[in-house]
């Protein structure tokens, strides 16, 4: 068989609007040489027709809808006796505060079918770049925490924006939905001479005003008035099935992203941060405090072999004071016999005998074996 010839777009939506198509009833489609012809389902067919046109089966649907409400408050305007009818039809419900025009209550818009598509596509970016990083984790480690930082962000704000959309979902599944069904229902039943049985009946004075009349309201009642009813029921089920669609696939999409949320949580905490570089000044400190211990043989290191008393003690003299004029500027060592006492006085008054921060003093070792004593001189440092 070649290939269907589908109905277009708008020959869709008018002949669903006028009870010549609908849910309910299967649609012959002819093929293109018109040799032979198929019955196909309106769902098969909506979906074929919203492909073609780079729509998609909600966003149809909502304007077919749309389509039969409008003419619909259209015919309560333009015809009184279809009016008349739909009030007697409401007050056999015992619901006599609704007017015939409560019954077409539509939304004006819908959701917005792309939000969904451009998430699955930035989630399957967002999967792809997690692939590339568990390839390429022995290559490219220096930075892969940062990377999977990175990544987890990106999931994260999908998350919220799955989140917003499932919400936005949830708040017009109920919009769709006829206020009064049962009505709806009812009506259904009723067929078209159901609404012209009050048509005014001819006579002899004025059969050309009757038959005008009549004319006009028959023109205004669709031959399918009853399928139409029965697209207002049906169709807004449709809709409904088709956001749970919605937000099926939403709710997959959010349970799969914390699912490697999770994993990529666990890798990090195996990987760890990157470890910062040390700051300037942090290196700046550290180098004074190596430059505080060295002591370069050019500026005067000790030596024992080659240096007498008097040199060292020099040296020695020296090497302390700039070690604590760099760390603490003090400006002068002073090293100080133990056994003299020191003439600043503490706190109490009295000299000190614990010694001041600015003074070393010269150790005496007391070897009462050899009776060896220590130098007198108070300037020797051994």
């Amino acid at each position: 068989m070649s290939e269907l010839d589908y109905h277009t777009l708008n020959d869709l939506i008018q002949m669903t609007a006028l009870g010549d198509a609908g849910p309910g009833n299967q649609l012959v489609i002819k093929n293109m040489s018109g040799t032979e012809s198929r019955f196909i389902g309106f769902k098969e067919h909506c979906d074929k027709v919203s492909e073609k046109h780079n729509t998609n089966l909600l966003r149809l649907l909502t304007v077919m809808l749309q389509k039969m409400n409008g003419d619909m408050i259209i015919r309560i305007s333009k015809a009184p006796v279809f009016k008349n009818k739909l009030i007697k039809v409401i007050d056999e419900w015992n619901t006599p505060d609704i007017s015939p025009n409560d019954l077409f209550e539509c939304p004006e818009s819908c959701y917005d079918y792309d939000n969904l598509t451009a998430l699955g596509d930035r989630i399957k970016s967002y999967d792809t770049r997690f692939v590339t990083i568990n390839d390429n984790v022995d290559k490219d480690s220096s930075d892969l925490y940062d990377q999977m930082m990175e990544l987890k962000n990106n999931y994260h704000s999908c998350d919220e924006d799955i989140q917003r959309n499932l919400t936005d979902i949830e708040s017009r599944s109920n919009d769709y939905e006829p206020k009064y069904r049962s009505i709806l229902c009812d009506l259904a039943t009723k067929h078209k001479p159901f609404y012209l049985d009050e048509l005014l009946k001819s006579d002899d004075e004025r059969p050309k005003m009757i038959h005008h009349v009549n004319k006009k309201v028959n023109r205004f009642i669709p031959d399918n008035i009853h399928v139409i009813f029965l697209n207002l029921v049906i169709i807004p089920t449709l809709i409904g099935k088709e956001l749970e669609n919605y937000k099926h696939k939403l709710i997959v999409m959010k349970d799969d992203i914390g699912s490697k949320q999770n994993t990529l949580n666990e890798f990090m905490q195996r990987v760890g941060p990157n470890e910062s570089p040390p700051s300037i000044g942090l290196l700046q400190m550290l180098s004074n405090v190596a430059d505080m211990f060295s002591l370069e043989d050019d500026e005067g290191a000790i030596t024992d072999e080659d240096s007498d008393e008097s040199d060292v003690e020099n040296d020695l003299k020296q090497t302390m004071n700039k070690i604590i004029n760099k760390s603490k500027g003090i400006d002068e060592i002073i090293i100080q016999d133990v056994n003299d006492k020191v003439t600043s006085p503490n706190r109490m008054g009295s000299p000190n005998r614990m010694g001041s921060p600015n003074r070393i003093y010269d150790l005496v070792i007391d070897n009462s074996d050899n009776e060896d004593q220590v130098n007198e001189d108070p300037n020797s440092f051994f």
